[in-house]
C-alpha cells in the first residue's frame, strides 16, 4: 500500500526509541515533514539522525509533556517553524513494573496518568484547536491491549490506556464535522528496547507466545504501519476506531 504524506507536518511524541522511532521512520518514508519530541535528548537525536535524509526535513522539540505549559510552548514552536500540523501521533507513554493494587502509591498513579493520559489530552486540545480551525487533520493515539483486557498488577497503566479509548471516541465524534479524524492503535506485546531485559526471561516469553494466536511478539514497524495508515487519506472514512495490532491477543 502506497501512502503519500508529502508536505504534511507530523508531530510525533515519544519519538526517542522503540515504537515512536519506528513511527517517525515510516512517516519519513511516506514523505512527511517530522516534528519529533521526547524527554531523552540524546536518544531523540539518534532518531533524528536515522530519519533525516535528502528532502526529508525533521526537527526536534524536547520537553516534558506532563506539563501543560510545556505542551503549549512546544506546539507554539512547531507552528511557528512549520506553519501547520496535519498529523498528531500521541505515542509517549510509560509502563511501570508490575505492582500490587493494595499498595497505596499515589505518586506512581499520578506519574502514569500524567504521561499516558493528561499529556494526550493537553496535546489534543492544543493541536485539535488548530486542526478544527483549518478543518482538516488526523490524530492517532497509541493505547494498548491493556486498555481493553486485564493485565495483572497494572491498574494504573490499564486505567490510563482504557481512558484513551474513551477520549478517542469522544473527540472523533466532536471533531468529525470539522474534518478532523481521531483514531487509536492498541499494540499487544511488541519487542522493543523497553522490554529487552524482560524478554530474557524464558518463562515470560513462553507465556506471551502461548497467549498470542500468531505465536510471537510484534515489531515496532508493524505498529508504525497501522499508525501511518490511519493518519493517511487511505483511512479517510475511519474515525473513532481502535485498531488492535496484537497478534490476536484480544480475540481470546
Amino acid at each position: 500500500m502506497i501512502v503519500d504524506l508529502t508536505g504534511q507536518v507530523a508531530f510525533v511524541t515519544g519519538a526517542s526509541r522503540g515504537i515512536g522511532r519506528a513511527i517517525a521512520a515510516e512517516l519519513a518514508r511516506s514523505g512527511a515533514v517530522l516534528a519529533l519530541t521526547g524527554r531523552d535528548v540524546d536518544a531523540l537525536s539518534r532518531t533524528m539522525a536515522m530519519v533525516q535524509g535528502p528532502g526529508i526535513p525533521a526537527s526536534m522539540y524536547p520537553g516534558d509533556l506532563s506539563d501543560a505549559t510545556v505542551v503549549e510552548d512546544l506546539i507554539r514552536k512547531v507552528l511557528s517553524d512549520h506553519g501547520h500540523i496535519d498529523i498528531l501521533v500521541n505515542n509517549a507513554g510509560i509502563a511501570p513494573p508490575e505492582h500490587e493494587t493494595v499498595t497505596d502509591d499515589r505518586a506512581l498513579w499520578a506519574e502514569v496518568r500524567g504521561i499516558n493520559l493528561d499529556a494526550v489530552l493537553f496535546l489534543c486540545r492544543q493541536v485539535g484547536a488548530h486542526m478544527v480551525g483549518r478543518r482538516q487533520g488526523a490524530i492517532v493515539t497509541i493505547s494498548s491491549i491493556g486498555g481493553a483486557v486485564a493485565l495483572p498488577h497494572q491498574i494504573a497503566y490499564c486505567t490510563s490506556k482504557a481512558a484513551l479509548l474513551g477520549l478517542t471516541r469522544s473527540l472523533a465524534d466532536e471533531w468529525a464535522p470539522f474534518g478532523v479524524r481521531v483514531n487509536a492503535v492498541a499494540p499487544g506485546y511488541i519487542a522493543t528496547e523497553m522490554n529487552a531485559q524482560t524478554r530474557q526471561d524464558p518463562a515470560f516469553v513462553a507465556r506471551i507466545v502461548e497467549n498470542t494466536p500468531l505465536g510471537r511478539f510484534g515489531s515496532p514497524e508493524e505498529v508504525a504501519d497501522a499508525v501511518v495508515f490511519l493518519a493517511s487519506s487511505r483511512a479517510s472514512y475511519i474515525t473513532g476506531h481502535t485498531l488492535f495490532v496484537d497478534g490476536g491477543w484480544t480475540v481470546r
